[in-house]
């Protein structure tokens, strides 16, 4: 943070000063003046109050700045008196306190903070008259006032290779207190300087982006006196009305495309649709549907034995259709027991065994034992053998437990019969009788 010290920042310019320099970042130390009834109330702004017509109090306050701050950016020496009285009729303590102020003072600050300013290549802003004819307070204010001016000059050349820029800041006249001024009605003041505008010029001045050096800045009102005029009447033009509110073109442009992109994607979808649908209609019909017979011309006939189109495929979504099951043979005991009055019949309807006995009975009688062939009356006993034994019936499975109760109870019989009909040994030829 930059320091910058400005005498007389109590009132009037040094005030507006002060908070202009506080805006752009400044610690600011008020030098001089009584602060107690002042404005400005920052952390930045740092009054110290000494008497500026006294050259050591001057130099111990700027002494204890630059111990506290190590260094000092800018100088502005704001500070004036001019006392109250003519030329001819001023005591000497008055002259003497003219000169104190507005000359010796800027010279001992300049002195002690040379330095500093060298080191940091800072600013000195000096504010006074221009001419001695705009100059305030008569001969001594005039004489305070050039050589004010004469001093910035002489300095400037002395420390411009150091890159120390001198100002000298002319406001012509500043009347901006003076009760006596008369204000148009309805008007801005144009024969006074406002302080803001000087305060604007000083940050004009310490923003300059250039390399050049502003080292004199005159400030003057429009007009002199303020004349006692009425004020500019108002022509009667109707009141403007607020200028509706109108989406900016780009927006509607974005809009716009997005919508057509948006379109665009969904047409494609649709044809997407429409495509993978006429396909699988196209699939399905050549599918199930059987070609049409094509449109006979006229003066052709056609032949009534025609060959027959050939049938459709089967769908290729649709489940195959289940084979058809084998016809069931009758085979064992699910075959009904034949008749015994008609045998032709019987032997018609079970064909199958009678060939196997058959092949199974010229096997057998191929060789006899003795190896002689076997005689006619040998094969026929074998085959009639044979032929029985194929129509015998199986006979019907019975369950475990049924079949073991029938074992039981046959072997109990068995054992009761074998009691009672026991007969007498051949030793002792007598019965045995029951338990």
């Amino acid at each position: 943070m930059d320091i910058a010290i400005v005498t007389g920042a109590s009132s009037s310019l040094g005030l507006a000063i002060s908070r202009r320099l506080i805006q752009l970042g400044f610690r600011v130390y008020g030098l001089g003046g009584d602060y107690k009834d002042c404005d400005l109330q920052n952390v930045n702004f740092r009054p110290v109050s000494c008497d500026l017509a006294d050259p050591a109090a001057i130099e111990v306050a700027c002494r204890n700045i630059i111990n506290k701050e190590k260094g000092i950016y800018l100088l502005v020496n704001n500070a004036k008196y001019f006392g109250q009285a003519p030329f001819e009729q001023m005591q000497l303590a008055d002259i003497e306190r003219i000169m104190r102020i507005n000359l010796l003072c800027p010279l001992i600050l300049m002195r002690v903070l040379a330095e500093s300013l060298k080191s940091l290549q800072g600013y000195l802003i000096q504010i006074g008259a221009p001419y001695a004819e705009s100059s305030i307070g008569g001969a001594a204010g005039a004489a305070s006032a050039g050589g004010l001016k004469w001093m910035g000059e002489m300095l400037f050349n002395e420390y411009r290779s150091s890159g120390v820029r001198v100002c000298h800041l002319s406001p012509e006249p500043n009347r901006a207190r003076d009760a006596r001024i008369r204000f148009r009605k309805g008007g801005r003041p144009e024969a006074t300087i406002d302080p803001e505008a000087i305060a604007q010029a000083v940050e004009q001045i310490l923003q300059s982006p250039y390399g050049n050096v502003v080292t004199e800045m005159v400030i003057r009102p429009l007009r002199i006196d303020e004349p006692d005029l009425e004020p500019v009447r108002k022509i009667p033009y109707p009141d403007p009305q607020p200028i509706p509110y109108t989406i900016p073109r780009e927006m509607v442009e974005a809009e716009e495309q997005l919508e057509e992109e948006e379109w665009k994607e969904k047409q494609q979808k649709r044809k997407l649709r429409k495509n993978r649908k006429s396909t699988d209609e196209t699939s399905e019909s050549d599918q199930e549907k059987p070609e049409l017979e094509k449109p006979v011309p006229v003066g052709e006939t056609t032949d009534a034995k025609a060959e027959p189109a050939a049938p459709a495929q089967p769908q290729t979504r649709r489940k195959s259709r289940r084979k058809p099951k084998p016809p069931r043979v009758t085979v064992g005991f699910h075959h009904r027991q034949p008749d015994k009055t008609v045998p032709e019949m019987a032997a018609a309807k079970e064909p199958v065994p009678e060939q196997a006995a058959v092949k199974k009975t010229a096997r057998k009688t191929a060789i006899t034992a003795d190896g002689k062939p076997a005689s006619d009356k040998d094969n026929k006993q074998d085959t009639a053998g044979a032929a029985k034994k194929a129509t015998r019936q199986p006979r019907k499975k019975v369950p475990a437990k049924k079949a073991a109760k029938k074992a039981a109870a046959n072997t109990t019989a068995k054992k009761a019969t074998r009691k009672r009909t026991r007969k007498a040994s051949p030793e002792t030829g007598t019965e045995k009788k029951n338990d």
